[in-house]
């Protein structure tokens, strides 16, 4: 959020939250749709169980590679990501000096302000997105 914030002058943190919970829902679908696939592919029968008789070996293998091999790629995908994020140890501490002092002087400009004031205000901050787009972040 303080990385939109920097870069956007505006946080987006409900946006983010119903974009996020959209994407788990959609996440959990599809999982549950590969996971009787898999399933439907190695041969496993959940009636077997009721009527006391096990899977084969062949099956409980399978079954055993589905759960710890499949979890460990996919998870191997979720880094991909963090090598095109730029954000290093100087660039967060620049961004939070500047973001502190945007802060602060949005806070003074605002203490005692009227409504045209607060609408100048409020332009400015949009139009930090249209600053930064010019800029290296």
């Amino acid at each position: 959020m303080d990385y939109c914030e920097w870069r956007n002058g505006y946080r987006t943190e409900a946006m983010t939250a119903v974009a996020k919970g959209l994407a788990v829902k959609f996440g959990k679908l599809l999982t549950n749709l590969f996971n009787l696939q898999v399933k439907k592919w190695i041969g496993y029968d959940q009636t077997l169980y009721s009527k006391g008789i096990m899977q084969t070996n062949r099956t409980q293998f399978y079954l055993f590679m589905s759960a710890t091999l499949l979890p460990l790629f996919s998870s191997m995908l979720s880094v991909i990501p963090m090598f095109f994020w730029n954000l290093n140890k100087t660039k967060r501490e620049q961004m939070y000096a500047e973001l502190l002092e945007r802060r602060a002087g949005m806070a003074a400009a605002a203490a005692d302000a009227d409504a045209a004031t607060m609408d100048e205000l409020a332009k400015e901050q949009l139009n930090i997105s249209q600053v930064n787009k010019g800029r290296k972040l």
